[in-house]
Parts: structure tokens; C-alpha cells; sequence
């Protein structure tokens, strides 16, 4: 039920908040907490940090500007208690009004000045201010920082020889740097990371309550000393090093019959294996189990071990017991694995609605249709943990038009893939093998995939055949993919009365495009996410794609004197065969510059360069703009190339061989763990590499800022937990399509008719 009506109070409190007094519900005498300032301090962080520590705190504000959760609150008091709306606002949308509390003035001035010095400010002076007016009031705190105290010399006191020299070999990676200003938050890290340190060295039982820190500040010159100390476990005892001694893994495998099924260990490089029945190959586990007997332990040996082990996908449990032998100092391991069933069947319907679906569309009208597919996975084919997925996709998608439906799209495909978990055929090659140790390379799989697809358009029909196989594996924050064959046949029927309603540009081209085609390609993928790695919260990602097609085939065709055909265009299968080079990079940021608030930024860039057998790119590795993802102003497949503009009352999608576009997006809360707000603007276009007369202003330019194509946009997006759905209205602002004016479209009379696009999406566009 409160789901149902939560978009509608959204609405209702986005048209009336604004025009309510946020002081209606507050009593005489008392005065709603508005802002508190901090005069004296210009650090963003530092600000950040004393608001946190504050005794009381004031209302939230979106964008901290408008009071939408007093607001809500106020709305929900108006008229009877009973309205379950009303209550609804008050306790799961409002916050009560933030009232001011002399009583606990003078107690956050003491926090804040804890705050401080425990931030290096030993000798920070607060004072504060209230400023009241009409039931209002603003607190404003005068800080005085007075200079910091920054770290001088760090020093271990460390009473077990062997321990010292091992923390020497590490004093690079320590938080402290001579003169850097104190923090008392860093000795916690510090703490943190030299036991982990310690641990991973071999010392089973060290914890950190072992390690203190011993500060001097009685230094002058405003500087600190800091002692490290590494405490024995006792008067006349030391740390200990533990070695692996035996590792033992069962499977709890639950059709194990007894006196029928294996239930004895067996020795496979140094670990006993024991299956109990479950028919999966011994040899395997060797290479998801990062301890042998004899190493020395290490807690992250046994976090790469649970990683691996999970990453198999055939386990649901994964249970790693250490059983320490204190008189020798071993340790014997126990990693007990419960099996998932190993094979599953889903269906999984859907509904659907794009702005457009197919390659290439004669219109840009809103499809609906359905969906669906079955998938069936068995995940261990072969014994040693394959995962085979076979899926059977459909869906019919129509458009409404002359008061009907007519089927506008009918696509079928099936799909076989193989992951296994090793690189097949190379992990034994000498330059692998040194590299993967030495990069450290986790979760390395190679896979095979086949697909057949057809796809029945009013305007076309389509088939397509794709294999390829790839090879991947991650190390740290990266991951890689290297495909090194892909085979893709191709072969389009396009109806000659749809080619007849086109302009001649675009009849040249889409001829050029879908004509029969065959693919042999492969490239190498590179994926990096940060995401974690800094304290703030903000991150990076990347994505890096490099790709040719046709070398080899075309150098097979010269080098065996193979004549060209007639139109000088060699052919595999009696199709055309296509050769290119493309490179594709994709890079975003995100960043929080406070709690509930996210600046979000993409830029995205490519070419695709024909060459030798061809002279366009096919059609499916062309480079497209518009949508839900991309331009929000535009329909999908509407935008460019350059300023070229048709004048066909039947438009074929828009596609070109280079693309630039970037996009910024301010992401606000607005209701707690379901609604949230956006702000943002999209700039970008494609073009051609070569200039082609029939396709006016369609080349690449150096002046390219020029002919970009940009919109603004305001957007919701709403979390049901399991998935989020996002409405973005996009504005154009600027169409180079548009000649008139530089392009600029605020002054279309039809603005809101022509100018103005609502996008439907599941997920975030970037």
C-alpha cells in the first residue's frame, strides 16, 4: 500500500511544500535550527568533520537549500492525526523541526575543540554566536586554529628482534610522513595495517592490541614525535611464526551413499582431497587454494582461498578452519565445501517499452512488446567446475499507430556459452606462467560462445551468426579480456519499397551498412574500477577497448593471389568480408562531496577507421547517440552525424565511425532508501571519417566543439530494492542538426513538442 502512493506524494509535495511558512507547527519561544557556520576554517573536510561532531544537527536541506523534510513534516501535522497519509509524511518522509537547545551549545564547543585537537589543532580556541529571527535561528561558531602540530620523527620500539626486522622492511608503506599534520584517526589505520602486516607474515595469533602509540609534543617548534611500540605477549615470550603443516578439503556433498561413494582423501599437490561421491575432478583444487604445507601462514592466503573457492560458482558454503599446534608452531587447515545443485532452469518473462529497438527503425515511435527466455545452466559439465548456459531468447514488439497495433519487431536467438575456470591451451606456456605469478593474476577463465539470432523487422530481416572465444582473468582494481578469435556472419534481406522512401544519402548508406557481411575479428578489453580505495568514497572507473577485423583473412586472400572480385571486394561465404580498426574508451568519476549528495561525470570517446577490404564500418560496430544512456534530449539513434540533417519523412538511425560525448550528473536524496533526484547535461555527436557528398557536414572536423549536440535535463529515480527504475526529461539546448541560430533550439516555437524527451531506464545511465 505505501508503495502505491509514494510517487504521488512526491508530486503533491513538489507543487505545494514551497509556498508553506516551515515555522507554522513551532511553538512561541522556540526557534527552528536553520544553519550553523564555521568562521575561521576553509577546509571542506574540516567543516565536514565538525558538523559531525556536533551535539545536535539541523534539518536536511536538498542541496542544502530547500527544507523538503521539515516541509513534509509540517504537511503532516496539518489537519487529523488519523490520515494515514499524513502520518505516513510525518514518520517515514518529515523530520520534526531541529529546534535550538542552549543546553547543548557549550557541550558541542567542547566536542568541536576534542575534534580539533585530535585533528592536530592542539591549540584551537572556539567561540560561538546565535543569531535569532522570527522563530528562527542561525549558530555560528568564530575558530581560531592557531598553527597545527605536524609529525616529526617516528620511531619503533619493538622488544622481539626478528619482529623489528620485519618492520623495517616496511616502514615505506607507513601512514606517518615527517611533516604532515597530526591525526589521531591515521595512528587507528596504522594500527590496522601493521597487524595485518604482521599477520600475513606468519604470526597466527598477533593481534592489534599489541601495538601503542607514544606522542611528544613537547618538542617546540610545533612538532610531534611518535613512538611506535610492539608489546611481547608476555614477560619472557615472543610472537610466534606458524607454518602450514596439513590442508585437508571435504565436500559435504549430500548424495553421498555410504560403502558405494569415494569417501577416502587423496594427495594432489601437497593437499588432501576427499569428494565424498560428488564427481568433480581432484586436479582442480590446487589452483583455487592459495596454502600448501610448509608456507608460511598468511591471513590473506586464506581470503584469496575463500575468493577462489566462491568464485567457482559450484559452492554455496565455502568453511575455513585453522587448527594451530602451539608445541611446533603449525597449523593444520580445513576447508569444508558445500556443494549448489549443478543444474537450474529459469524462465523469465517480461514487458517492455523502448523509444526503439531495431537496428534500423522507420520510425521513432514508443515500441511495446513482450519478452522472454529460458536459461538452463549446469555448472559442472565436465567435472572440473565448468559452467555451461544454454538460452533461448524471444520477443515481438509492436507500435501503436492509425488507431492499431501493427508488429513492428519479431526476434528469436539462442545462445550457448562455456566458461572454464583456467586459460585453456596457454596456462603451461612459459611467458603466462611467469607473468600470472608475477601480477599476481586471480579468477582466470576461458570461454567459448555461439550464437544464432533472427531478427523479422517490417523493413528488413536479419541473421546472425556469432563464435568467438576469450580468455580473462582480474588483477588488483583491473580486469582484462582478450578475445582472440570472433567469427561474425551477418546477412540482411532489406525490402526495396523501404529503401525507396529514403533520401539518397541515407538510401546509399544503409545500402552500404546492411549488406551481407562477415567478420573475423578479435581485441583485448581492459576494465578498471577503484571503487573503495579511497576514504572519501570517490572513485574512477574505466573501460578500454581495442579491436580489428579482416587482417588476416585479407592477408590470406593477397598472399595466395587470390584476383579480386569485380567490385574489388573479397568475400568469405559469398559475403562481404569487412576490415577495420576501432578503438573505444569509456571513463567516469564519481564523487561525494557530502553524505546524500554525488557528482557523477562520463566521457566516452572512439573511432572505428575502415581500410583495405572496406570502406564503411558495418553497421553493428558503428558508434550511436541518444537514448536513456546517452543524449537524454534525443531519441535513440536521432542524433548526427555531424550537422548533417535529412529531409526523408522516413529517417534510418543515425551512426558514425568517431564519437565524443560527456555527461555530468548531480545525484541529491530525497526520501531515504527510495527516492532520489538529478540534475544533469549531455554534450556529444558523431561523424565519419571520410566526406561523402550524399551525407552533408557528416565529416569529422578539428573545430568538432562546433557541431555538438547538448541538453540539460532534470530526473528521479526510484529504488524498489532489488532494481532501480529512472524517468530523465531531457531538454535539447543546442541540435547542430538545427542551422539556424548556431544551433541553439530554446527559442522552437514547438519546444516542449520537438525539443523535450522522457527517458524510461532501469539502473543509472553511468
Amino acid at each position: 500500500m505505501i508503495r502505491k502512493f509514494q510517487i504521488y506524494l512526491f508530486c503533491l509535495l513538489a507543487t505545494g511544500l514551497a509556498a508553506c511558512s516551515v515555522t507554522r507547527h513551532i511553538d512561541d519561544g522556540d526557534y527552528l535550527l536553520t544553519h550553523v557556520h564555521y568562521h575561521g576554517v576553509q577546509s571542506a573536510e574540516l567543516k565536514e568533520g565538525l558538523s559531525e561532531n556536533l551535539g545536535y544537527i539541523t534539518n536536511k536541506r536538498i542541496l542544502d537549500v530547500y527544507p523538503f523534510y521539515v516541509q513534509a513534516w509540517n504537511l503532516g501535522k496539518d489537519g487529523r492525526d488519523s490520515n494515514k497519509i499524513r502520518a505516513f509524511l510525518r514518520n517515514k518522509v518529515g523530520e520534526p523541526p531541529s529546534l535550538l537547545d542552549s543546553s547543548k551549545l557549550e557541550k558541542s564547543k567542547d566536542q568541536l575543540k576534542i575534534y580539533l585537537f585530535n585533528n592536530g589543532y592542539f591549540n584551537a580556541e572556539v567561540n560561538y554566536s546565535v543569531h535569532k529571527k522570527k522563530k528562527k535561528a542561525v549558530v555560528t561558531y568564530d575558530i581560531d586554529l592557531k598553527e597545527p602540530y605536524k609529525v616529526g620523527k617516528v620511531m619503533y620500539r619493538v622488544y622481539d628482534r626478528e619482529l623489528y626486522q620485519l618492520l623495517m622492511k616496511d616502514t615505506a608503506a607507513n601512514r606517518f610522513r615527517t611533516g604532515q599534520v597530526f591525526n589521531t584517526d591515521r595512528m587507528s589505520d596504522e594500527r590496522d595495517r601493521m597487524a595485518q602486516y604482521i599477520r600475513n607474515s606468519g604470526y597466527f595469533f598477533f593481534d592489534k592490541e599489541y601495538i601503542s602509540f607514544d606522542v611528544d609534543s613537547n618538542l617546540g617548534k610545533h612538532l610531534v614525535n611518535i613512538a611506535i611500540e610492539v608489546k611481547n605477549p608476555g614477560m619472557f615470550k615472543r610472537h610466534q611464526v606458524y607454518q602450514m603443516d596439513q590442508i585437508y578439503v571435504n565436500i559435504e556433498y549430500p548424495y553421498f551413499i555410504a560403502g558405494k561413494d569415494d569417501s577416502t582423501y587423496h594427495e594432489v599437490d601437497g593437499i588432501w582431497i576427499r569428494t565424498n561421491g560428488m564427481k568433480i575432478t581432484k586436479e582442480l583444487f590446487p589452483d583455487f587454494i592459495h596454502l600448501r604445507p610448509g608456507m608460511t601462514y598468511s591471513d590473506q592466503a586464506v581470503l584469496n582461498t575463500y575468493n577462489r573457492l566462491y568464485s567457482l560458482q559450484i559452492f554455496g558454503t565455502v568453511r575455513i578452519e585453522m587448527e594451530p599446534d602451539s608445541n611446533q608452531n603449525l597449523i593444520n587447515c580445513y576447508i569444508n565445501l558445500i556443494p549448489d545443485p549443478s543444474m537450474k532452469l529459469a524462465v523469465e518473462p517480461q514487458v517492455i517499452t523502448s523509444d526503439q529497438s531495431s537496428s534500423v527503425a522507420s520510425s521513432n515511435q514508443r515500441i511495446w512488446g513482450l519478452s522472454g527466455q529460458i536459461l538452463f545452466r549446469n555448472k559442472n559439465l565436465f567435472h572440473g567446475a565448468e559452467l555451461l548456459d544454454l538460452t533461448y531468447s524471444g520477443s515481438a514488439e509492436f507500435q501503436y499507430s492509425s488507431n492499431k497495433f501493427y508488429l513492428s519487431n519479431l526476434q528469436q536467438s539462442v545462445n550457448t556459452s562455456l566458461n572454464i575456470p583456467k586459460h585453456i591451451w596457454v596456462e603451461k606456456n612459459d611467458w603466462v606462467k611467469r607473468r600470472s605469478l608475477k601480477k599476481n593474476w586471480q579468477t582466470p577463465i576461458t570461454s567459448f560462445s555461439l550464437t544464432f539470432s533472427y531478427l523479422l523487422n517490417r523493413d528488413f530481416v536479419q541473421r546472425t551468426s556469432l563464435l568467438n572465444m576469450a580468455y580473462s582473468w582480474n588483477t588488483g582494481f583491473n580486469r582484462f579480456r582478450v578475445i582472440p578469435v570472433e567469427l561474425n556472419l551477418n546477412q540482411v534481406q532489406i525490402k526495396s519499397n523501404y529503401l525507396d522512401n529514403l533520401s539518397p544519402g541515407d538510401r546509399v548508406l544503409l545500402s552500404s551498412l546492411l549488406n551481407p557481411n562477415f567478420i573475423p575479428s578479435n581485441r583485448v578489453e581492459w576494465y578498471y574500477m577503484d571503487q573503495g580505495l579511497a576514504k572519501t568514497g570517490n572513485y574512477h572507473q574505466f573501460r578500454l577497448t581495442v579491436e580489428q577485423a579482416g587482417l588476416l583473412f585479407h592477408t590470406g586472400f593477397i598472399a595466395s593471389g587470390t584476383p579480386r572480385p569485380a567490385d574489388g571486394i573479397y568475400k568469405v561465404f559469398n559475403t562481404n568480408l569487412f576490415q577495420y580498426l576501432k578503438t573505444d574508451f569509456d571513463l567516469r568519476y564519481y564523487t561525494n562531496p557530502k553524505k546524500d549528495v554525488k557528482f557523477a561525470y562520463r566521457m566516452h570517446t572512439g573511432v572505428a577507421l575502415p581500410y583495405g577490404n572496406s570502406s564503411v564500418i558495418p553497421f553493428d560496430k558503428r558508434f550511436f547517440l541518444g537514448g536513456a544512456n546517452s543524449l537524454r534530449g534525443w531519441l535513440p539513434r536521432s542524433v548526427g552525424p555531424g550537422t548533417y540533417n535529412s529531409t526523408s519523412a522516413n529517417q534510418i538511425d543515425r551512426s558514425g565511425e568517431i564519437v565524443i560525448e560527456g555527461s555530468a550528473e548531480l545525484r541529491f536524496r530525497v526520501i531515504n532508501h527510495f527516492l532520489e533526484g538529478a540534475l544533469f547535461v549531455d554534450a556529444g555527436n558523431i561523424w565519419n571519417v571520410r566526406k561523402d557528398s550524399s551525407l552533408q557536414g557528416a565529416q569529422f572536423s578539428l573545430l568538432f566543439w562546433d557541431q555538438l549536440a547538448m541538453n540539460t535535463g532534470i530526473g528521479a529515480r526510484f529504488d524498489f530494492d532489488f532494481f532501480l527504475v529512472r524517468l530523465d526529461l531531457g531538454l535539447q539546448l543546442r541540435d547542430p542538426s538545427y542551422h539556424s541560430f548556431g544551433g541553439w533550439v530554446v527559442n522552437d516555437f514547438n519546444y516542449l513538442g520537438r525539443r523535450a524527451n522522457l527517458n524510461f531506464g532501469i539502473g543509472y545511465p553511468f
